[in-house]
């Protein structure tokens, strides 16, 4: 226990010293009242980090509390409280070139540690891939499939966010925004397909055109440019049933007669025509093995070891 009271000064160091052997000691010890000392507090997380095998830039999402969904009322996006523990999300979705990498490095190897126990046999090159509208290095690489998306996280150490995870990054926790940037719907913020916008376009822009349009945490192309595949299937009752602290999301081996055999996607791409295709909340799904010119994918990890990340599928 260490004196509080006013030491003479020429005993100041020697009583101080005495005190801080006596706490080592006592630590844990028989009889020792103060019980054992409490661990050193965590080290506080860099807001962004760099992925060293994939040269991803990555941004903290604190953890904690947020609402996630639309409405008390929907059954589909009931408005429910979450919890998560503290995680890295990408900045910008994966891009061609990011991905070029991945499949020079499989291709090299034949490393099939990588590769979704359920996947297909697959070389997992996209199916627009030496088209010139789909191919340029700065744009979110599309036609990729779930599977495709689950080996190029994996090969990077990480994996896909859970829809909890990617909500979050979507939306912040200070409010139940409809859209990254607010509440009001703002064409100029990302790249859709709604005629008469401001950026409707016919086809990708490179990710992170749209800096207006960051999320919370500061995501980029969260609303629009290209639909993001995140762990979980879809099933529309899941926001009744799911734990408040970390939900995984359902896995392909977890599925029921009564869901759909399908992963979901969000964010909403440049092919959508209605401004609520975009929303941080709309939740949308199709089959593991589409390879879509309007789908992509972000990465996501743990921000400390031992935390919740998703089922990915293998329960």
């Amino acid at each position: 226990m260490i004196c509080r009271r006013r030491a003479l000064p020429g005993r100041l160091a020697v009583m101080g010293a005495a005190a801080l052997l006596a706490a080592a000691a006592c630590a844990g010890g028989p009889g020792c009242s103060g019980g054992e000392v409490p661990p050193p507090p965590e080290a506080p997380l860099e807001p962004e980090i760099v992925n060293e095998k994939d040269g991803s830039v990555m941004l903290l999402v604190p953890e904690g509390a947020f609402l996630m969904g639309e409405s008390p009322d929907s059954e589909q996006c009931l408005l429910h409280k979450v919890v998560l523990d503290p995680y890295y999300i990408d900045k910008f979705e994966v891009t061609n070139r990011r991905y070029a990498e991945f499949l020079k490095d499989v291709r090299r190897t034949k490393d099939r540690s990588i590769e979704h126990p359920d996947a297909p046999k697959s070389d997992h090159e996209p199916k627009f891939w030496k088209n010139p509208a789909f191919s340029d290095p700065g744009m979110p690489v599309v036609g990729v499939t779930w599977f495709d998306a689950y080996a190029y996280a994996k090969w990077a150490g990480l994996r896909l966010p859970t829809e909890a995870e990617w909500e979050k990054a979507a939306r912040g926790s200070k409010d139940k925004r409809a859209y990254p940037w607010g509440d009001s719907w703002d064409a100029a913020k990302l790249a859709h397909g709604v005629p008469g916008g401001g950026a409707a376009r016919a086809g990708p822009a490179e990710a992170g055109s749209f800096p207006a349009g960051a999320s919370p945490c500061g995501a980029l192309d969260m609303a629009g440019n290209v639909a993001e595949w995140v762990a979980d299937i879809f099933y529309k009752k899941y926001y009744r049933e799911s734990p408040v602290k970390n939900p995984k999301g359902l896995s392909i081996r977890m599925i029921r007669t009564d869901m759909k055999h399908i992963p979901v996607i969000r964010g909403g791409s440049w092919t959508d025509k209605a401004a609520e295709d975009f929303t941080t909340f709309r939740r949308d799904g199709t089959e593991y093995r589409q390879k879509a010119d309007y789908i992509g994918f972000r990465c996501a990890r743990d921000a400390r070891p031992g935390s919740a990340g998703p089922s990915g599928g293998e329960e």
